[in-house]
C-alpha cells in the first residue's frame, strides 16, 4: 500500500489498482485508484483498504476522506473480471466473507469516514458510502447496485441492511430490484447522501 501519493507530470493517478492513503497531520485521504477500471476493486485493493484502515487506526488522523483516482468514478463495484477465477462455492463464499470484513474494517474507523463521490458509486462502491459517517458528491455521481442486471442480486446482508436504515426498505428494494441508478439529486431527496 502506498502511504503518500504524489501525481506524476501530466497531474492523472498511476494506472494500477492500488488504494493510496496519504496521511497530513490530522487528516488522512484513501484513493481508490484502479481509473482503467472505473476504480473497481480488486482482491489486492481490498486487502490495501483493509490495511489502511489499519494504519489509519493506529494514527493520529481525526478525520478520514475517501475518494475515487480520476474524477470520473467513485467506485464501479467489484471488478467482476476475477470471478473467472472462481472454481468452487467456497470461492464466492471467501469473497462474501472478505469483503464483509473489509466493510466491518470501515465502519469501524475510530475517526469518522468522509465518502468523496465522484461519478459512479455502485455495487461495492454504494457499500462504501453506506460505510461513511458522511456521503458528499458532485452533481455528476450515481448510486446504485447494478448487480441485478449481471450477477443477480448478492450484497451481503449488512450492505443490504445499512441500505434500508439509509433510505428505507421499500426504496432499497425498489433499487435492488430494478438495478435503477439514482442521480445524485434524488440520492439526496432520499437521504443516501449528505450534500451534492
Amino acid at each position: 500500500m502506498a502511504t503518500r501519493y504524489a501525481p506524476n507530470s501530466t497531474g492523472k493517478p498511476p494506472v494500477t489498482d492500488s488504494v493510496l492513503l496519504d496521511i497530513d497531520g490530522p487528516i488522512g485521504r484513501i484513493t481508490l485508484s484502479n481509473p482503467d477500471r472505473r476504480n473497481a476493486l480488486t482482491w489486492r485493493m481490498y486487502e490495501e483498504l483493509l490495511a489502511a484502515c489499519a494504519a489509519l487506526n493506529a494514527s493520529e488522523v481525526r478525520v478520514a476522506i475517501i475518494r475515487g483516482a480520476g474524477g470520473n468514478a467513485f467506485a464501479a463495484g467489484t471488478d467482476i473480471n476475477q470471478f473467472r477465477e472462481f472454481r468452487t462455492g467456497d470461492d464466492g463464499v471467501h469473497y462474501e466473507q472478505r469483503t464483509a470484513e473489509v466493510l466491518s474494517g470501515l465502519i469501524g474507523l475510530r475517526m469518522p469516514l468522509i465518502a468523496a463521490v465522484e461519478g459512479a458509486a455502485v455495487g461495492a462502491g454504494l457499500a462504501i458510502a453506506l460505510c461513511s459517517d458522511i456521503v458528499m458528491s458532485t452533481p455528476d455521481a450515481q448510486f446504485g447496485a447494478p448487480i441485478a442486471r449481471t450477477l443477480g442480486n448478492c450484497l451481503p446482508p449488512a450492505v443490504t441492511a445499512r441500505l434500508y436504515a439509509s433510505i428505507g426498505r421499500s426504496r432499497a428494494l425498489r433499487l435492488l430490484m430494478t438495478a435503477e441508478l439514482l442521480d445524485a439529486e434524488r440520492a439526496e431527496r432520499w437521504g443516501l447522501i449528505s450534500a451534492v
